[in-house]
């Protein structure tokens, strides 16, 4: 498994980390190219031997476009759209969010809402405005979500 590294570039940076490499012709068109699987030359064992040596998303990118056959005659917004889908299949993207209740409830809603008793939104907030708890206040609550409630 990959380790996850914290480089501090936000999502704008990654983005826009291909915008060098982008260089479509002026009055180039696409409609010559045919999509019959051979302009890549790399193939799914040299990507994941890139992967295995520790190559960033970025450089494994990079690499792929280098040895496309098509990939310079393309115009500049086939270009920069066939960057950032192979950027989405091979760059990792993580984002931390703040854990409030709703996006635990939204979490465990999307993944087995089982677990939270199949408790939507709007009645967690109901509960939640009905029990009207206060700060520093003593209840009794017996839950059986997961401690969502709680």
């Amino acid at each position: 498994m990959p380790a996850l590294v914290q480089d501090g570039r936000t999502v704008e940076e990654i983005n826009a980390m291909f915008d060098d490499v982008v260089s479509g012709q002026d009055g180039a068109s696409n409609k010559e190219l045919v999509d019959d699987g051979s302009a890549q030359s790399m193939g799914e064992a040299q990507i994941k031997r890139l992967k295995a040596d520790g190559a960033s998303g970025e450089d494994i990118v990079r690499a792929i476009a280098s040895s496309s056959k098509t990939f310079a005659g393309k115009t500049a917004f086939s270009q920069e759209k066939y960057l950032r889908k192979k950027a989405r299949k091979h760059v990792q993207f993580v984002s931390a969010k703040r854990p409030t209740a709703l996006a635990v409830l939204d979490m465990y809603m999307n993944s087995a809402p089982q677990k939270v008793l199949g408790l939507r939104r709007d009645t967690f907030g109901m509960l939640l405005s009905l029990s009207n708890v206060q700060p520093h206040s003593r209840v009794l609550l017996l839950d059986g979500t997961n401690g969502l409630l709680s």
